[in-house]
């Protein structure tokens, strides 16, 4: 009876283990697919599971992974054809596979393991910023403990359910203390945190203005080298750099990834056609002036000591060169792709044009008006240069609403739209004259102003800054006046340098020629610097602003394009004060899991070191006693390790093991040498028999 009851039991508890690997293993496949599908950005729902063919949900799978990792991060992936209008189907396969895999996982019993399920979640939104929202983490996080209960602990479902269920309620009652559980994506981009940008400005060097950065309140310069540049024709050039799309109130940023992506195509299409965005002002110049083709530049840079994420280049680019290869976001900006970076790189260049290019307009427009000098090459380009002007205007003309009212303030009226922005040289006039009599270049800026909501709104009340600032106030003012405009940091090579460089030779550009700008948009002429800033005046070549753009015909009709949708002004506040409570919440979250997973992957190492070391001291003491001690001790000790390990001796070997322990007569070292030969067969034998059975 007790014997039945004891079966009974451990029948029992043995399906109860089996359930608590099965349910380990589908709830840690579930979370982890979960996961995926949020950062990924799938749709799985039980009504659309069997939609779909395998090869067709597999390139729409992978079509999308592309489109989503292009999105956020420009990760440019190839995509296929023959996607389907569904992969339900190919995602449940994905499913049930991962559950497969999962049970093995479990039923290794070897906790490692787990990472597999762990490390691919945070690499995803370490690498590329793809987060999972709260809940998806907090069942991901629950499982994982659950099944790292059931592999450690086999007394059991109930106590493993326990376990995990505590963790989960711990986990969501954080996240209601903090107030971020109706929030979805609780993680902020890792790429905002301090301690990242200090690791990136380590590893990829920095810009020393902070690359749109306006929050600095001096302008401090280090000493020392930012570029080499070789040159076989030396002249002076703007070498721009980073490049501001959007201005958030103190810091400005590059052109987001979605607005790339998303327009890559038009843009790659129309370079194969002949269009060049990143050297336009030389096109332009090369259809208004034949002889500039023969003005060719051979240029070299290597980056000693300045943000080597970006490639310095000047207007006037003919030839991409080694810059070719890379990745171009907005048409213009070379991008050396999420982990890369420019350290030495060659390009052609013409001669300049950004000393000219008021001349270069006028003789172009002249062109284009008169149809006895439009040729076939002009007209190709107005078509091409129309696509891209359109999205220039998309993506450099927009203002907010409270943007526009502060400059309103301090600026007055914008005048007449209707039929086309103000004329450049007017804009030019009213914006310059506007900073040179209402402000006073400084590099030390003091103590913040309180009540100042962000830094253009300081720099307009204060009444001083330095070239950021100016060019700042500048990119801004111009797009009010309905011409688009970007932000641009980059280095000088001043005519005075441009006296010292000798043809061939390596020549140092140092810190101190670093500087910020403004370039406005010319229509079918491209981008063309502006100095805007008093203190700059003079330092390099500039254009004859009363010749090529006083008149009218270089006026387009011109539409408020994508106006953001806000609020009034008090409601932006009221936005802005949620966001930076919900930033804090989110980034004390993050901290608490971050420190769970860490505490977790601490356990899993010291559980596998403690194994490996306990293995290691077992293995060397039974040595220590095969070898060294007396040879009927060692026989005793090593019969016994047979018995342990399950192997099964011959008679022989019984029997000498038997007398080792039970009799008082005194072994040899033959019987020692006999019985680990024994137990080295026996070994492989055994090693033999577990391959056959895999």
């Amino acid at each position: 009876m007790d014997r039945s009851l004891f079966l009974h039991q451990r029948a029992s508890n043995r399906i109860m283990g089996i359930l608590a690997d099965v349910l380990a293993a589908v709830l840690l496949a579930a979370s982890f697919f979960c996961c995926l599908c949020e950062q990924f950005s799938f749709s799985f729902h039980l009504s659309g599971i069997f939609q779909g063919g395998l090869s067709s949900g597999l390139v729409r799978a992978w079509n999308q992974i592309a489109d989503v990792l292009g999105n956020t991060n420009y990760v440019i992936l190839q995509k296929y054809e023959g996607t389907g209008e569904e992969c339900g189907l190919f995602l449940l396969l994905t499913l049930l596979l991962l559950m497969i895999a999962a049970y093995f996982a479990v039923r290794s019993r070897f906790l490692p393991v787990l990472l597999l399920f762990v490390l691919p979640q945070v690499m995803i939104a370490l690498l590329f910023s793809l987060y999972p929202s709260a809940g998806i983490v907090i069942f991901h996080v629950a499982a994982v403990f659950f099944s790292a209960i059931v592999m450690k602990h086999q007394e059991g479902l109930f106590p493993a359910v326990i376990s995990a269920a505590v963790l989960a309620l711990i986990l969501a009652l954080a996240l209601i203390v903090f107030g971020t559980f109706t929030k979805g994506d609780f993680f902020r981009n890792s790429k905002e945190s301090t301690v990242l940008k200090a690791a990136e400005d380590l590893i990829f060097g920095k810009e020393d203005l902070g690359n749109g950065d306006l929050t600095k309140r001096k302008r401090e310069i280090r000493e020392g080298e930012a570029l080499q540049v070789k040159m076989s024709d030396p002249e002076s050039l703007y070498l721009k750099g980073f490049t501001g799309y959007n201005f958030t109130g103190t810091v400005w940023e590059e052109i987001p990834n979605p607005e790339s992506y998303q327009n890559k195509d038009m843009l790659d299409a129309i370079e194969e056609e002949g269009f060049s965005a990143s050297g336009q002002l030389t096109q332009a110049a090369v259809l208004a002036f034949d002889e500039v083709a023969a003005g060719k530049n051979e240029m070299q840079i290597r980056n000693t000591g300045t943000d080597r994420r970006t490639a310095y280049v000047p207007y006037e680019i003919l030839e991409e060169g080694s810059l070719s290869s890379s990745l171009k976001k907005g048409g213009s900006q070379f991008y050396a792709g999420l982990f890369g970076q420019f350290g030495s790189y060659s390009y052609t260049a013409s001669e300049s044009q950004t000393d000219r290019w008021t001349d270069v307009a006028g003789r172009f427009f002249t062109k284009v008006l008169n149809e006895n000098q439009l040729t076939d090459e002009m007209e190709d380009y107005l078509r091409l240069e129309s696509y891209y002007n359109r999205f220039v205007y998309e993506t450099c003309a927009d203002l907010s609403r409270s943007e526009k009212r502060l400059l309103a303030e301090f600026i007055g009226s914008a005048g007449d739209q209707t039929s086309g922005h103000i004329s450049y040289k007017t804009a030019i006039s009213q914006i310059r004259t506007f900073l040179e009599e209402n402000f006073v270049y400084t590099e030390d800026l003091g103590e913040k102003r309180s009540g100042s909501r962000n830094e253009l709104q300081e720099f307009l009340e204060s009444g001083k800054g330095f070239d950021v600032h100016f060019a700042t106030a500048a990119t801004l003012l111009f797009r009010y006046f309905g011409i688009p405009a970007r932000y641009v940091e980059g280095y000088l090579i001043t005519p005075e340098d441009a006296s010292r460089i000798v043809s061939g030779e390596w020549f140092s550009v140092p810190r101190e020629r670093v500087h910020a700008w403004t370039e406005i948009y010319i229509d079918g002429i491209g981008f063309v610097p502006l100095e805007v800033t008093p203190e700059f005046y003079g330092v390099m070549n500039e254009a004859d602003m009363e010749t090529g753009i006083s008149n009218n015909m270089l006026l387009k009709e011109f539409q408020q394009r994508y106006d953001r949708e806000q609020s009034d002004e008090t409601e932006e506040i009221e936005i802005q004060e949620t966001e930076k409570k919900n930033d804090k919440a989110g980034k004390i979250l993050t901290a608490i899991l971050l420190i769970l997973f860490g505490l977790f992957l601490l356990w899993l190492l010291w559980l596998l070191l403690s194994r490996i070391i306990k293995k290691g001291k077992e293995a060397a003491d039974r040595r220590k006693v095969f070898l060294r001690s007396e040879p009927k001790t060692a026989v005793a000790a090593i019969y016994g390790y047979m018995e342990q390990q399950g192997l099964t001796p011959g008679e022989e070997v019984i029997a000498l093991g038997n007398e080792a322990a039970y009799s008082r007569k005194n072994l040899s070292e033959e019987d020692r040498k006999k019985m680990l030969n024994a137990l080295k067969q026996l070994k492989k034998e055994q090693k033999k028999v577990r391959h056959v059975v895999k």
